[in-house]
């Protein structure tokens, strides 16, 4: 993916979103839902903004080929993300059976703010390659605490 033109990463990234707002079109389901199947739902956002932050980081100017993750090009990138993540929960909200809720915001910047720190740090050459599972392990966690947020604030 490094090796992709830049304005491929804003190409991309458009796409996605319209993936993401399709996806956000589907009327929702009265029916039961158990506490763990509404669980898995919710910590869906963090891969689908998670993805949504890598197209962008395309996008970054870079440093030997690799996106240049520095506070400004990081916050861009987070602001970019939150600003459709919003954009996308108002839009849940006019659709049947769907609602916005500010948790499913955070578990989508989490999805985020961990792929940003991974792209970062698979780009630092000082990294310690053994510490990948660890870290992938660490990010799951977050993420899938997000989700369990935004499914106990549904359960509550």
């Amino acid at each position: 993916l490094a090796k992709l033109p830049r304005p491929t990463g804003v190409v991309l990234a458009a796409v996605w979103m319209a993936v993401i707002w399709s996806i956000s079109e589907v009327e929702g389901s009265d029916g039961d839902h158990s506490f763990l199947g509404s669980w898995l739902y919710n910590s869906a956002h963090a891969p689908f903004y998670g993805f949504l932050a890598l197209l962008l980081a395309i996008a970054l100017p870079r440093t030997n080929g690799w996106p240049r993750l520095d506070a400004v090009n990081t916050a861009l990138v987070l602001a970019a993300v939150l600003a459709y993540a919003i954009i996308d929960e108002r839009h849940q909200a006019s659709v049947p059976g769907r609602d916005a809720d500010w948790a499913d915001i955070l578990t989508d910047m989490i999805g985020a703010t961990v792929t940003l720190w991974m792209i970062r740090w698979l780009g630092d050459p000082s990294s310690e390659r053994g510490g990948v599972w660890r870290r992938i392990a660490l990010g799951l966690a977050w993420c899938l605490a997000g989700g369990f947020v935004a499914t106990w604030r549904s359960f509550g």
